[in-house]
């Protein structure tokens, strides 16, 4: 999991919930531990997406999860609250992202706006911050989009000025809610470990190829299929067994696809 966070006041419940030590980066504040990487960005759209890509440049895994992670003002909902972004626009028109929602999850949904400085001009239904559209954006074609999610704590509202922020309190709201984050970072985790190749899915698919010729488009099914057998816990030997008596590679494809929807309905 990769967290990219504006302020080391909202980083820090996170680096002492998963003892995240400080790397010697001179770029960003980094911290990290085997499973988890936190960078710092500072404040605004230009230094989120920097701090991702610089994450980047890292070279992580494919298909990593990204979370961001920090306060933003709301025209609803209560100064405390914490809600999970399902819909991120940008305030000068750079175009909406929709996060999907798919991983369990006890925070409620709600609209995000980026703006280019701190708003306050409060729409009913909607939060306000400045870097996660930003975010969002330099993900899209990096990993998939169930993987990169955002999370903020309400800070601000109609009732509460944004002028009464401190670090302090920064510091405390999110600590409320790094319960519901990080079960949410194991949630997304968990669901990116069950589309990772595996050696052995690897292994299976190698050795079916063998018994025909397979285009590159109808290998990269072959593995897809390959993937959902062991996906399904169905014993890859009746894979085999289809693969094998199948009249060519097109054929072996078909029935492999016909055969697994008899069984399961593919993911």
């Amino acid at each position: 999991m990769n967290f990219v966070i504006a302020f080391q006041a909202e980083a820090k419940p996170i680096i002492e919930a998963l003892q995240l030590s400080k790397t010697d980066d001179r770029l960003f504040p980094c911290y990290q531990n085997e499973r988890h990487r936190l960078v710092i960005s500072g404040l605004g759209k230009v230094r989120a997406r920097k701090a991702v890509e610089h994450l980047l440049s890292q070279g992580l895994e494919k298909n990593s999860c990204w979370l961001n992670v920090g306060i933003a003002g709301h025209g609803s909902l209560e100064v405390g609250n914490a809600f999970l972004a399902a819909k991120i626009q940008d305030e000068v028109g750079g175009g909406c992202f929709f996060p999907p929602l798919v991983h369990p999850t006890n925070l409620p949904p709600s609209t995000l706006i980026s703006c280019e400085q701190p708003s306050t001009a409060y729409l009913p239904d909607c939060g306000y911050d400045m870097e996660g559209h930003a975010f969002y954006g330099a993900l899209l074609s990096e990993t998939l989009r169930e993987f990169v999610q955002v999370v903020k704590i309400v800070s601000d509202n109609p009732k509460s000025p944004i002028n009464e922020i401190t670090p302090a309190k920064a510091t405390s709201m999110i600590e409320t809610h790094v319960t519901s984050v990080l079960e949410l970072t194991g949630e997304m985790e968990k669901s990116r470990a069950e589309i990772l190749p595996s050696e052995e899915v690897g292994q299976i698919h190698q050795s079916l190829l063998r018994y025909h010729h397979f285009s590159v488009t109808r290998s990269h099914q072959l593995y897809d299929l390959t993937r959902h057998v062991f996906a399904h816990q169905i014993d890859p030997r009746e894979l085999t067994d289809k693969v094998r008596f199948a009249k060519d590679g097109r054929d072996a494809i078909t029935t492999v696809e016909n055969w697994l929807k008899g069984k399961r309905q593919l993911r």
